[in-house]
């Protein structure tokens, strides 16, 4: 029996030096291609996190301000990576909300929303708020409507 155990071990085989080695290096090979990728599907990401939160706070404002009968203001500064929710009724209250890291507000902009429903630009333009990675790119755009406060996200 001591013979028999004995022949299996010198016919079992291993990997050489060289054979791991090639491993290891085909290995770090794919990991260098496929980091720019993930850096920028996780970046990605963020973005979408960032530009779904806003849309749902937007969406709550617009709830709250029909429900509760009194007026919400959002404020938006571009370059920023916070914006402020404010009832305008009193007591007055203002809450601050944190996008994702790395990414920020690209439209300053304040909008209030009514109790009728309706969504009031305060300061700024247009009805697109553009949320986006601090770099830039990528990015999407929170369109909302002011006459029926429908707020979307296009890319």
């Amino acid at each position: 029996m001591l013979g028999r155990l004995h022949s299996v071990r010198r016919d079992e085989g291993g990997f050489t030096l060289a054979e791991v080695i090639t491993a290891i290096i085909i290995m770090g090979i794919m990991a260098v291609i496929a980091f720019p990728s993930w850096f920028w599907l996780v970046e990605s990401r963020s973005v979408d996190s960032a530009a779904n939160q806003l849309v749902a706070d937007l969406r709550h404002e617009n709830a709250s301000a029909t429900n509760q009968l009194t007026n919400w203001q959002v404020i938006l500064t571009a370059g920023s990576q916070s914006y402020q929710l404010v009832k305008l009724s009193s007591p007055q209250v203002t809450t601050t909300r944190w996008l994702p890291d790395g990414t920020e507000i690209g439209t300053s902009i304040t909008v209030r929303f009514n109790s009728d429903g309706s969504a009031v630009v305060v300061s700024g333009s247009g009805n697109t708020i553009v949320v986006r990675a601090a770099d830039g790119n990528p990015q999407h755009s929170v369109v909302f409507n002011t006459e029926t406060s429908r707020v979307t996200i296009a890319s």
